[in-house]
């Protein structure tokens, strides 16, 4: 059965990475991987539109990594699908920001790609001065 967890945020990606490049990944929101939930997260898109001389175009991109929905979800493999993502697209991009979660135990974590990785963080407990 497992344990339900709210993932919040996300992960900025700069520049955005074309259509073309994430289309036909199991992150793209039209992918039927996102719809059965074998994704833990997805790329959010943008769409802008642009007059040439044939009409408009309208040029869609990926600008962000998100949680899968904002419902609740298992997300155990979240750190593994940035993983793919970071080792995919890091080379040419960079990423800003975290997912946050929050386990319906209460315990949280984060999670931002840095450096190309993907990165899972746990908070730290800090005593106030006057107490340590």
């Amino acid at each position: 059965m497992g344990i339900d967890s709210r993932f919040t945020g996300e992960i900025r990606i700069s520049p955005p990475i074309p259509w073309t490049q994430v289309k036909d990944t199991p992150f793209s929101p039209l992918s039927p991987e996102v719809g059965r939930w074998n994704v833990d997260v997805k790329f959010e898109t943008e769409n802008t539109t642009v007059d040439t001389e044939d009409g408009q175009l309208v040029r869609r991109r990926a600008v962000a990594i998100v949680p899968l929905t904002d419902g609740s979800y298992k997300g155990y493999d979240i750190l593994s699908h940035l993983g793919t993502i970071a080792d995919v697209y890091g080379t040419a991009h960079t990423f800003s920001g975290y997912i946050e979660q929050q386990a319906e135990t209460g315990e949280l974590y984060r999670y931002a790609i840095v450096d190309g990785t993907a990165r899972q963080y746990e908070p730290e407990i800090v005593w106030p001065e006057e107490v340590r």
